[in-house]
């Protein structure tokens, strides 16, 4: 008999670390509401990765951060509250990128025809774009800081503006800069 208890205790034990059930004490509403490594992932801290991360997660930075390696023709999104990094690097992957969720997002347009429509919402975005025919529609008008290099594509974007002026590279091209004054308001 009492073995028997003893096996009961060391199941319920075993269980009690491998089961996986959702707590009230783990609800959060952004990461900061999380203890390291935890991030907010669908209202809970966990220590999960999001499924859109493709490419891994890294939970010990503030904001957490989500690395997509996009290989389709679908859309890619960072999930909310994460800082992305988007990797677009295949012909016709990226059809739309949407950051407006995400914290930030750094999006690499390398792969031809990539990236037709990139939305940053309010999150601060950096664009690079290197391929023929990348980048159709960047969208950054409400974008908290906005960087924009189009060393190769179409790029047709939206730059924010600050104080009646868009805030654009000094350089000419009409690249979009949050180096100039008044450009990075992120918090």
């Amino acid at each position: 008999m009492v073995k028997a208890g003893a096996i009961v205790a060391c199941i319920a034990a075993w269980m009690a670390c491998t089961v996986d059930y959702k707590t009230d004490q783990l609800r959060c509403a952004t990461t900061a509401d999380c203890a390291a490594p935890r991030v907010c992932n669908d209202g809970f801290c966990t220590t999960d990765c999001p499924d859109d991360c493709s490419d891994g997660c890294d939970g010990t930075t503030t904001p957490p951060t989500c690395t997509i390696n996009a290989n389709g023709n679908g859309n890619v999104a960072c999930p909310a509250g994460w800082q992305c990094q988007i990797n677009c690097n295949h012909p016709n992957s990226c059809s739309n990128v949407d950051c407006t969720a995400g914290a930030g997002c750094t999006i690499s347009c390398d792969g031809p025809n990539t990236c037709a429509v990139v939305d940053c919402g309010t999150a601060s975005c950096d664009v690079t774009c290197n391929s023929g025919n990348s980048c159709g529609a960047i969208d950054c008008s409400s974008s908290c800081a906005c960087d924009v290099h189009c060393n190769s594509g179409i790029c047709g974007n939206t730059c924010p503006m600050q104080d009646g002026m868009t805030c654009v590279d000094s350089g000419g091209g009409g690249n979009c800069s949050s180096n100039a004054s008044g450009c990075d308001t992120c918090p």
